[in-house]
């Protein structure tokens, strides 16, 4: 098993950083200030749809790198 590369080469670090970071960093802040005052829901159901954006992603390219694996290692 390859060892986690905790950087941003490492693709997975990328998109969790820009999938889910960015968003949740942006949003949250102004989703605060706009409503006047500190509501949890709306909060929970963005971070909620973006892991799942994370996820599907995720999910895709663990597949894509399965096959691209598969593919090399036949004769």
């Amino acid at each position: 098993m390859p060892e986690f590369e905790l950087s941003f080469r490492n693709p997975k670090i990328r998109m969790w950083v820009a999938i889910v970071m960015l968003p949740v960093l942006i949003w949250t802040p102004l989703l605060i200030v706009f409503t006047g005052q500190y509501r949890p829901l709306p909060v929970v159901i963005l971070q909620f749809g973006v892991w799942i954006l994370y996820s599907g992603w995720l999910y895709r390219f663990n597949r894509k790198q399965k096959k691209n694996v598969d593919v090399n290692e036949k004769p």
